[in-house]
């Protein structure tokens, strides 16, 4: 702890004979003082013994992707004998990367009712996967891809979300918002934006758990020539029964357990300002109506597949599932 307290990069790294062991964050002391260790207990029974780590070797961009991905903020680098060389910061290589002039917004204003009785008094953006509200991630991995103008848009218990990010200084960006009066849909509230940007405008719901490549996202829209890029994600539902195909009733073929793939909307779109024209304003609007007029209209709506680990925090499984993967830390 007195080590931690003196380095003030938040983590201590145990090393034997310059071989990196383990790793031991602030999360991990309190942790194992919650369970049966005291502060005479010995460094090996409180260290992470399954830490992550880097190469010399290894570009930056992947050390900055490995941290979003894993919501991490520092990662030791070690040669191939597991010697310590250096560490990697988060907020170094955040800061060290330009900022976009590309505006996002985050879709937060959901009711969440299938994620109930844990969304009566928090709104579902809120919800900690590990030692973090889902949001806080969401911003996180904006902020470490470049984008530093972001708007929230707000409805239930929009004050909890407000009162926590602020005007975003803590997290590296500029954080407004757009404060729905009624529930706006997927799209509605980009009407409420203070004016139209000059650069494409990510949307981004506010209940993704994903490691996509925002950087590779936006450079996809531009070479595709897209006014619209929809993330899609494919999607496999295996019929649990034999599909009997019948021309009235004679039987012409039989598929057991039949597998059907589809291509799903994966709850992020980057618009180019023509598109946001075509948004109506006062009521709700749904993320593929707007798409669909733009596309009526004569414009370029692309897809682009979503490869990276991707999940739509809707359901209690969803949500217990991510819970699982990532364990509580409290690295801060």
């Amino acid at each position: 702890m007195a080590v931690m307290d003196r380095g003030a990069m938040e983590i201590v790294l145990v090393v034997e004979e310059g071989r990196l062991l383990g790793t031991i964050t602030d999360g991990d002391i309190r942790r194992a003082l919650l369970g049966s260790a005291t502060l005479e207990s010995r460094t090996g029974d409180v260290m992470n013994r399954h830490f992550s780590a880097a190469e010399l070797s290894t570009p930056l961009e992947g050390i900055l992707q490995l941290m979003l991905a894993r919501s991490i903020k520092q990662i030791p680098v070690v040669d191939p004998r597991g010697r310590v060389l250096g560490l990697y910061l988060l907020q170094d290589l955040v800061e060290t990367r330009p900022a976009r002039p590309n505006w996002a917004v985050v879709m937060a204003g959901g009711r969440g009712r299938r994620l109930e009785p844990l969304t009566q008094s928090t709104p579902k953006p809120m919800l900690n996967v590990g030692d973090q509200p889902l949001l806080h991630h969401i911003i996180d991995q904006l902020v470490g891809y470049g984008f530093r103008h972001l708007f929230i848009a707000l409805h239930y218990l929009g004050d909890q979300i407000e009162d926590y990010f602020g005007d975003g200084g803590r997290f590296g960006c500029s954080i407004r918002y757009l404060r729905e009066d009624h529930p706006l849909g997927t799209a509605g509230a980009l009407s409420l934006l203070p004016e139209t940007p000059h650069d494409p405008l990510l949307v981004v719901n506010g209940d993704l758990v994903t490691d996509i490549n925002y950087s590779a996202l936006l450079d996809f829209h531009k070479q595709q020539e897209h006014d619209a890029t929809l993330c899609v994600r494919e999607f496999q539902y295996r019929v649990p029964y034999g599909v009997v195909a019948l021309d009235r009733t004679r039987v012409i073929g039989i598929e057991e357990k039949p597998l059907h793939r589809f291509h799903i909307s994966a709850g992020i779109s980057v618009l180019n300002p023509a598109v946001l024209s075509h948004l109506s304003t006062g009521g709700p609007v749904q993320m593929p109506d707007l798409l669909e007029t733009a596309r009526r209209a004569g414009l370029c709506v692309g897809a682009f597949p979503v490869q990276e680990y991707w999940l739509d925090m809707g359901q209690m499984e969803d949500y217990l599932k991510v819970r699982q993967q990532f364990p509580v830390r409290n690295d801060e």
